[in-house]
């Protein structure tokens, strides 16, 4: 059952346009595991891990803020492609075509 849950999610992702904001945030969350287990890793003498972190927290840091400006910009381009889809819902409820009441079987009325 988890693998038909993976794939219904997956699915989803992907039928809102969403694949790339799925793709970064998996990103995101292998980053945060990388660092947990490079907090692990460090040297039992405080001053060298300080010193290790600190570089590492440099390194991860540069990756986690390049994943955050291109989320940034996923959400904008989510955020106007919603306003456009509501616009164009709208429109077409409100411009909505008659149904062709035409007694033979060649439409006359929309010609």
């Amino acid at each position: 059952m988890p693998e038909k849950e993976s794939l219904d999610s997956e699915t989803l992702w992907q039928r809102l346009g969403l694949a790339r904001l799925r793709e970064a945030l998996t990103e995101v969350h292998q980053f945060s595991e990388a660092f947990e287990r490079a907090l692990r890793g460090l040297p039992s003498c405080s001053a060298c891990a300080k010193s290790a972190l600190l570089e590492r927290i440099r390194l991860t840091g540069r990756r986690l803020g390049t994943e955050a400006v291109s989320l940034s910009a996923l959400a904008e381009n989510l955020k106007e492609s919603a306003a456009l889809a509501e616009a164009v819902e709208a429109r077409l409820a409100a411009d909505a075509p008659a149904p062709c009441r035409c007694p033979t079987t060649v439409c006359t009325c929309h010609g």
